[in-house]
């Protein structure tokens, strides 16, 4: 009877030894694993709190390096005045034409036959004194000794945003960094490449106003199918490729979420707050003496970005400008297709603005041949221009699909097409479009990456350049008007005016902030205001080995 109670106790004893042994093994597990996770938080926060020290210290280097940059020109450099009047010198020269021009056109049917020769020489007359006060105006900007100012700043500025923009897309954490996804699912069929390109400058402007790297998802393709745009671009980023985070919400979510998913349908949105109409705060003074519109050249920068090219792509680009035999002086034309207007009114339309460029080159200085560079969806307007301007010379890449291999199917060719007309209208003199159009307006942003004076270097047959659907332009009234015809509005001095058109007859149309009154305005007595925003400076450093 004892031997059994024994062998009970016994048996009591080692399961007691099992459980405690077990015990103390989950405990040292458990803390174990607590220490393995106190150590990451603590990481996380050592890191975030070097990234901060870092960003305080680089925003201070940043202002300070502008500041010292901008100060080593004094004494070169254009006043803001100065370089204000030369615009509008410049701008009200042209509104005088228009207005003039409308009123001689208006006359015309009225004139007697026995008047209209004198009526034709009055007109003519008045065209060429308008081109000489261009032209006047114009070498202004050749004599007054800043021109070597206003490259090197052009120079400068456009460096600092884009070395901020490779700054915000490659974290020095990308395992913890705030990110920004740009969505896909709603994204509509007719959407071309020039729709998709501004969606994605879209998606980056609200993450640079965020602070958060954008991610685009290959799966989802709706940039271009497979990898057409990897092979045509660089990538936007060489660190940070996926799109996990501890929080993922939709937009807007909240600040705290690390990563937010952005529906591609908020771009219809005219709410969406967002908007790329305000230039950062810290650039501001010196892009309001340098450029004639900050919000383009703003624009322009994130589209530099966005579309660098892959070596390959420069390579192809470059061989079609040996091909092209591609020579300055030239104007870029590009036609679009308008149901609207006969093809022959539309292309004397473009091209009377095009015979103007080069009659002001000719009071300058001469030039050796008349060329154009034509960007169109119409294949037979080729020819159409070549007969009935054959003193130009004229090149497009309607005349190089033959260049690509044959295995190219023709998604492919349209893509370079649309790729290699952007590359030299951009490249161009001098512009003539549409801005109704995505190509007209891209084209136009990627030359005001290129020259510091692009807004004096085109012309668009219907209205002033707008980001699609997304911006004011907005303006201030510098001269009163009272209403004079039906339609027109009310202008105060200071009045914020919120534009709609110009209409190339003297009138330009808009919205008064004050008055809520919306109708016409002699277009001489406004002129355009600059908003800005107090925008990150995305200093952290970028890490070697933080590729996730």
């Amino acid at each position: 009877m004892l031997d059994h109670w024994i062998h009970i106790l016994t048996f009591i004893w080692i399961m007691c030894c099992i459980y405690l042994i077990t015990i103390q093994s989950v405990n040292r597990n458990d803390r174990r694993t607590s220490y393995f996770q106190q150590n990451e938080i603590l990481r996380v926060k050592i890191d975030k709190i070097s990234v901060t020290n870092a960003e305080i210290s680089d925003q201070i280097s940043a202002l300070n390096e502008l500041l010292k940059y901008q100060n080593s020109f004094e004494g070169h450099q254009p006043s803001e005045d100065y370089e204000y009047l030369r615009r509008r010198i410049y701008s009200n020269t042209k509104e005088f034409w228009y207005y003039a021009n409308a009123e001689f056109n208006a006359l015309e049917t009225l004139v007697e036959d026995m008047d209209a020769l004198n009526f034709l020489r009055v007109k003519q007359l008045a065209h060429e004194n308008y081109m000489s006060l261009l032209l006047d105006n114009l070498k202004l900007a050749d004599v007054d000794q800043h021109s070597r100012w206003r490259q090197q700043m052009f120079d400068h500025l456009s460096g600092l945003v884009q070395w901020r923009l490779n700054r915000l897309q490659n974290p020095l954490y990308c395992k913890g960094a705030k990110k920004l996804i740009c969505n896909s699912t709603f994204i509509d069929s007719d959407c071309g490449f020039t729709c998709r390109v501004h969606i994605l400058l879209n998606c980056l402007v609200i993450a640079y106003v965020n602070g958060r790297t954008l991610i685009v998802p290959a799966e989802d393709g709706w940039l271009m199918q497979g990898d057409e745009w990897e092979s045509l671009f660089l990538p936007l980023s060489d660190t940070c490729l996926t799109s996990h985070g501890q929080t993922t919400l939709k937009w807007p979510g909240n600040e705290d979420a690390q990563v937010l998913w952005l529906d591609i349908s908020h771009f219809i949105d005219s709410r969406n707050p967002h908007y790329p109409f305000e230039i950062p705060e810290d650039l501001a003074p010196a892009l309001r003496v340098l450029h004639g519109d900050p919000v383009v050249w703003w624009i322009g920068q994130f589209l530099k970005f966005i579309l660098r090219p892959r070596p390959s792509t420069s390579q192809m680009l470059d061989g079609l400008f040996n091909d092209l035999k591609f020579q300055t002086p030239i104007v870029g034309l590009q036609i679009s297709k308008d149901l609207k207007h006969p093809p022959h009114r539309l292309l004397s339309e473009y091209m009377s603005h095009v015979e103007e460029y080069y009659k002001i080159k000719e009071m300058e200085s001469g030039y050796e041949k008349k060329r154009i560079y034509l960007s169109t969806y119409d294949p037979k307007l080729l020819n159409k221009l070549k007969h009935k301007y054959p003193n130009y010379e004229i090149i497009s890449v309607v005349d190089l699909p033959k260049k690509f291999s044959s295995q190219e199917d023709n998604a492919n060719r349209t893509i370079h097409n649309i790729i290699i007309d952007l590359y030299f209208l951009s490249r161009c003199d001098y512009l003539v479009c549409t801005f109704s159009f995505d190509m007209g307006r891209m084209a136009y942003e990627m030359m005001n990456t290129l020259h510091p004076d692009a807004p004096i270097r085109f012309t668009s047959l219907d209205g002033i350049y707008n980001y699609p659907g997304k911006m004011r332009r907005l303006n201030v009234a510098v001269i009163p008007h009272e209403p004079t015809e039906n339609g027109e509005i009310e202008l105060q001095q200071g009045d914020l005016i919120s534009l709609s058109n110009n209409h190339r007859n003297g009138s330009s149309s808009g919205t008064s902030l004050r008055t809520h009154q919306t109708g016409l305005f002699p277009s001489f007595k406004v002129t355009p205001k600059v908003e800005t925003k107090n925008y990150p400076y995305y200093p952290a450093a970028v890490g070697n080995n933080d590729k996730v």
